[in-house]
This record gives structure tokens, sequence and C-alpha cells, in this order.
């Protein structure tokens, strides 16, 4: 028995959404980040 994948198994319109939404959670998650990194070193200073 032969299989040949000659077509996309993914409809490419579809991916854009996923990108979009990949690009927003990993901006979401480094601006998290960030606060977390001022809130720890003014911890960390005493301040």
């Amino acid at each position: 028995m032969w299989v040949c994948y000659d077509e996309c198994a993914v409809i490419p319109s579809g991916r854009k959404e996923v990108i979009a939404i990949n690009i927003l959670v990993d901006l979401i998650l480094a601006v998290v980040a960030g606060i977390v990194t001022y809130y720890i070193c003014k911890w960390l200073d005493g301040e």
C-alpha cells in the first residue's frame, strides 16, 4: 500500500488566525514577564 501526500493537510487560509493568536500570546507573555521582572528587581533593591 502506497500513500502519497501531495496536498496540504491544513487549509492555508486557516493558518493566519493561528499565527495572529501566537503573536498576541507572545506579546502578552513578554509584557507580563517585564512587569514581573520590574517588581522582583524593586523588591530585591528594597525600595
